[in-house]
């Protein structure tokens, strides 16, 4: 929608296609485990990587040979309390949704979750020019320091 001109900015996390795009880092985030509540390693307090590679893993776009594709974090819940793969997410997803069938575990290894500002890399508008150099101003970690 930012390449066809649907909209001119958006919030966005990586991985993303970035071909015609500009891309402002604003933050990140650690990223934790999505599991069912009767996992096996649903009661550890932290994980490795190490620790889940043999699990099935559940992705949005591009999964990779073997996972499933997930198109919103609706069927990410589902997908992970039927027990078709775990995943991870970043921790304001743990922070925000609370389900007695999910639990999340801190994966402190993990990459961290990367959120960003993009716009078409040819489109000049006054709308961005007056927007982009703001919203790295609206910093959460600042928002919870208020």
């Amino acid at each position: 929608m930012i390449l066809d001109g649907t909209v001119d900015l958006a919030y966005v996390r990586r991985p993303i296609r970035e071909q015609g795009l500009t891309l402002l880092p604003l933050f990140s985030e650690a990223r934790v485990a999505m599991l069912p509540a009767d996992h096996r390693l649903a009661g550890i307090p932290e994980l490795a990587l190490a620790d889940l590679a043999d699990e099935p893993r559940l992705r949005y776009a591009d999964p990779r040979p073997g996972e499933l594709p997930i198109r919103t974090i609706e069927e990410k819940f589902e997908s992970v309390v039927g027990g078709a793969g775990i995943t991870l997410v970043p921790e304001s997803v743990a922070e925000q949704y609370s389900r007695p069938d999910i639990t999340y575990v801190p994966v402190p290894d993990a990459e961290r979750d990367e959120v960003l500002l993009a716009w078409e890399a040819s489109r000049r508008s006054p709308l961005i020019t007056a927007f982009a150099p703001l919203a790295p101003l609206a910093d959460p970690a600042r928002a919870e320091e208020s």
